[in-house]
C-alpha cells in the first residue's frame, strides 16, 4: 500500500503525507510501519528518497535517472527530465571512465510563485 501511494502521487510526498493517504485505506497502520516500508523500498531501489535542505525528505516513484528542482521557500519539488549520462561524463572528465548507473541531481532555488511573491 505504501508503494501504491507513492506511485500514485505526483507531488513527491513526505512520510507524513504518505501516512495520511495510507491510513485513509488502512486506518490501523502505524507511522513506524510507513517508515520501515519506505526504508525497505528505497533500499530495494523501488522508490527514490529526495533529501530536503529543510523539512522532511520527499519520495519519488520515478527511479530512472532524472533531477529535481526544490524551492527553498515552499519546498515544492519539480521533476527535471532528460539527464544525459554522456553529457555528465563530457562536462566532468573525472568521471568519464566510470560506469554511471543512475543520476540523482537536486537543484535548489526559488519557484516562480515564490520568486513573484518576493518581488
Amino acid at each position: 500500500m505504501v508503494l501504491d501511494v507513492v506511485k500514485n502521487s505526483m507531488d513527491h510526498p513526505t512520510t507524513d503525507m504518505i501516512y495520511t493517504r495510507v491510513s485513509e485505506i488502512l486506518p490501523n497502520i502505524s507511522m513506524g510501519t510507513v517508515y520501515r516500508n519506505l526504508a525497505q523500498l528505497v533500499a530495494a531501489n523501488e522508490i527514490m528518497q529526495i533529501g530536503m535542505p529543510s523539512g522532511a525528505d520527499r519520495y519519488d516513484w520515478r527511479i530512472e535517472s532524472h533531477a529535481h528542482f526544490v524551492c527553498t521557500d515552499c519546498n515544492t519539488v519539480i521533476d527535471i527530465a532528460n539527464i544525459n549520462i554522456d553529457d555528465i561524463k563530457r562536462i566532468n572528465p573525472g568521471v568519464k571512465d566510470c560506469d554511471i548507473d543512475t543520476v540523482n541531481l537536486v537543484a535548489y532555488g526559488k519557484c516562480p510563485k515564490c520568486k513573484q511573491a518576493k518581488a
